[in-house]
């Protein structure tokens, strides 16, 4: 919202796809925004964040996202809302343990979790 200088996120977004193609806003446990501008509309969508457990240590939580967002990106060439899940499920995980990344999924836990959420 301070980079936008918008009041929400919606309006946040709106503002950020006037100056890029595609933005990506991480909303903590509320999930995350993904966005796509094209010649002729705006696509945002909602991607929902998880319920894993207690939340514990919110430390590396943002870099956690950034790996399972940019796994899907870059991996799998996902849709960016499936990318944005991704990284709601490392997100999430992260937090239920003590560290950075000492709770964030391998792949066999990242997979399991995005089949049941899909």
């Amino acid at each position: 919202r301070l980079i936008a200088r918008a009041d929400d996120l919606d309006a946040a977004m709106r503002q950020l796809l006037r100056w890029c193609p595609a933005v990506i806003i991480k909303d903590g446990s509320n999930g995350a925004l993904v966005g796509r501008r094209s010649d002729t509309h705006l696509h945002v969508e909602h991607v929902p964040g998880i319920v894993a457990g207690t939340c514990i240590d919110t430390t590396g939580a943002g870099d956690c996202f950034n790996a399972g967002f940019l796994f899907g990106w870059v991996k799998e060439r996902a849709p960016l809302a499936r990318c944005a899940l991704y990284g709601n499920i490392c997100g999430g995980l992260s937090v239920t343990g003590e560290g950075g990344a000492a709770t964030a999924p391998h792949l066999d836990v990242l997979q399991a979790w995005a089949a049941r959420l899909a």
